[in-house]
């Protein structure tokens, strides 16, 4: 039910959706179903732990990973995701 709701979240607040990025993706599960909804979108899984990265990148084949710590500045730039 979980997955099912932050898919649905998802895709109202953000119908076109190009690039999707989750914090703390751990397995990459969520962000692997809301890629599924959104077919032009892709995605970015961040985690610090490499294992979970890992695991997060093979979830879908659009998820690319970026180890880094949530609570110091995201290796993203301004408006690049949605």
């Amino acid at each position: 039910p979980i997955t099912e709701a932050i898919v649905a979240a998802s895709v109202a607040a953000a119908p076109a959706a190009r690039c999707i990025v989750d914090l703390g993706a751990g397995t990459g599960h969520q962000l692997a179903a809301v890629l599924g909804a959104l077919p032009e979108a892709a995605g970015i899984a961040t985690d610090a732990a490499p294992a979970a990265l890992k695991r997060a990148v093979r979830a879908h084949a659009r998820i690319a990973g970026v180890g880094c710590d949530v609570w110091t500045a995201l290796p993203l730039a301004g408006a690049s995701a949605d």
